[in-house]
């Protein structure tokens, strides 16, 4: 079951252009490829793991391709400060409007899965470009401290003043702190520690109506933190 999920994305949910290798947000048409990309569905480190267990030959090669071309686009699309990326972007690096939304081009609700994303690479492979990119983010998210950090910026790290389809102004809450606590675990352990004690006292999950997403992260984010996000395989 899992190789015909692995042969499926393969298939149907990975892209080739410009000789990169990147991931569609879906199999639709609609979501075409390279002009239309979410940075925060990016997952190298499963990549990685797919790797490992390629199940026919030359699999491998095409994961560890898809994760290393990986950073070639984060590093495009992402602030040079502040490594922020847009919630939605070209292959270019340029933010792009195909998801029909007026907040394509800033760090919100989808991209602020993306510092998560790359440190279970950072965890799990000790990655070189995961904690590079991560240290981007550090450096500037350090500069604010955890406690005070939102969950919605432009690129260059000024808070989103302009929430649109009634959705709340940004704020301090369960969805921002673990993301944030993600990233300083590539930094060092006193950092990591005092970011991830935000995540866990951080039980602020927003309107009711969506609490199910940032309740979703904060699992995934302190099981990361914690050791009990692995791959069940050959790095524990």
């Amino acid at each position: 079951q899992a190789t015909q999920v692995l042969n499926a994305i393969k298939q149907y949910e990975v892209v080739t252009s410009g000789g990169l290798s990147m991931l569609k947000p879906g199999d639709n048409p609609y979501w075409g490829g390279p002009d239309c990309l979410n940075p925060s569905y990016f997952a190298p480190g499963y990549y990685r793991a797919f790797a490992q267990y390629a199940p026919a030959s030359g699999d491998a090669a095409f994961w560890q391709t898809l994760a290393n071309d990986t950073y070639t686009l984060l590093n495009r699309m992402a602030n040079l400060t502040t490594g922020l990326v847009p919630n939605w972007a070209t292959s270019s690096g340029a933010a792009s409007t195909c998801a029909n939304n007026t907040d394509y081009a800033i760090f919100g609700w989808d991209a602020i899965r993306s510092p998560w994303r790359i440190a279970v690479d950072y965890v799990w492979w000790g990655t070189p470009e995961a904690k590079a990119y991560l240290e981007r983010i550090n450096g500037w998210s350090m500069g604010i401290g955890p406690v005070a950090l939102l969950d919605e910026y432009t690129l260059d790290g000024s808070p989103w003043a302009t929430p649109t389809g009634g959705r709340p102004a940004p704020s301090h809450n369960a969805r921002a702190s673990g993301a944030w606590a993600a990233a300083a675990l590539a930094h060092d352990q006193a950092t990591a520690d005092a970011y991830v004690a935000e995540a866990v006292a951080n039980k602020n999950y927003g309107p009711t109506a969506s609490a199910y997403y940032p309740m979703s992260l904060r699992v995934l984010y302190l099981m990361l933190a914690s050791g009990q996000f692995t791959t069940c395989g050959n790095n524990g």
